[in-house]
């Protein structure tokens, strides 16, 4: 990883102006794309109510991501790598059926530490060794890891009180640096 340099602009603010701003997610994104070689690589999901959308400056355009199960690593947006395919498995399972979507079982699904076989490692050039600790969906080392899991429930529009609202639960247990629980917000957008 190479040090942040101080001209260097911050992926954080990415986020900050949309949540900040009014533009639909593809608006939003296609204006981020425009600016995008400027920042270290990124993948950043936008939505609302009705959309979400996917913008990586690590590959060409803006797309639209279509309802279903997604896996979303440190590559593009549904790379098989075994941990994505790993959570994307484990998510279908857990949504499988009619009841209700379970926080904490997600929560405790997000800290799978397994690890595959070095056959199925990705080589994405740091070595045999950094790719076995990279590998899981939750990594714990004495120097880098899994910081936080976050959960975000979205209750579509056209239920509820408000139709034309949806409900958003979100819920972020930090990890580290030292166990600190968790934030849980419930909203409307």
């Amino acid at each position: 990883m190479r040090p942040k340099g101080d001209s260097e602009p911050s992926r954080g603010a990415l986020v900050r102006g949309f949540l900040e701003g009014d533009a639909a997610p593809e608006a939003y994104l296609a204006g981020v794309a425009a600016g995008g070689a400027a920042y270290r690589g990124f993948n950043l999901v936008a939505g609302d109510a009705r959309t979400l959308a996917y913008f990586s400056n690590r590959a060409e355009g803006v797309r639209v991501v279509a309802p279903g199960i997604h896996g979303l690593s440190n590559h593009l947006l549904d790379t098989p790598w075994p941990k994505v395919r790993r959570g994307t498995s484990a998510l279908r399972a857990a949504l499988d059926g009619d009841r209700e979507a379970d926080i904490e079982a997600l929560l405790t699904m997000l800290r799978d530490d397994a690890s595959p076989p070095d056959a199925e490692l990705p080589d994405t050039g740091v070595g045999v060794a950094a790719e076995r600790v990279l590998a899981p969906m939750f990594i714990r080392t004495a120097v880098y890891g899994t910081r936080c899991s976050t959960v975000i429930l979205v209750e579509r529009p056209g239920r509820g009180p408000s139709a034309d609202r949806a409900r958003v639960t979100f819920v972020e247990r930090t990890h580290a640096p030292e166990p600190l629980g968790d934030v849980r917000f419930d909203f409307e957008v």
